[in-house]
């Protein structure tokens, strides 16, 4: 989905670990990457085009999250500011 963040274009889009990695010492969603935390841990993903560059935010939760605090997650990705380079 298009997005923005601090003004600048973005893609956002959401990865959800499945809810059994018994089988898995590490789920990863791509190499090098971060690592599920737990079985159903959920991934919101913002990639941003700051000038060129790419800058790739990721929160994470959880199903039983509430969802106050996903919000607040969500809103501090929309505060963030970027600096560049004249």
């Amino acid at each position: 989905m298009d997005a923005s963040v601090g003004g600048h274009p973005a893609r956002f889009f959401t990865l959800s670990v499945p809810a059994d990695i018994s089988g898995c010492e590490f789920w990863r969603p791509w190499e090098p990457s971060f690592h599920a935390q737990g079985p159903s841990n959920i991934w919101d993903i913002w990639v941003v085009d700051v000038d060129g560059f790419r800058v790739v935010i990721v929160t994470h939760y959880f199903p039983d999250t509430p969802p106050d605090t996903v919000a607040e997650l969500r809103q501090m990705v929309r505060s963030l500011s970027f600096r560049t380079r004249d």
